[in-house]
């Protein structure tokens, strides 16, 4: 038997609320792909450029620094290496 997606609450009415997204590595990227498809605006922001700019092509917005990528935000999410 097929198994049920999961949907994300509230999809399709998620566009005046921001999450900010600092990290977006394998973990970090996945969760922006997700949020996306949910409707949800994402700004992005990663130390590798190239990352971000692969989420901007799915449509999110991409933030050159941590607090660009907060700033207005209602959520922030982080995903970063303790290295």
């Amino acid at each position: 038997m097929p198994r049920a997606r999961a949907s994300i609450i509230g999809a399709g009415r998620n566009m005046d609320k921001t999450i900010a997204i600092i990290g977006v590595g394998n973990m970090g990227a996945g969760m922006a792909a997700r949020l996306l498809e949910g409707g949800w605006t994402v700004r992005a922001c990663d130390l590798v450029a190239a990352r971000v700019q692969a989420l901007v092509r799915l449509g999110a917005q991409g933030a050159a620094t941590p607090a660009g990528a907060a700033a207005g935000a209602q959520a922030l999410v982080a995903c970063v290496v303790a290295a």
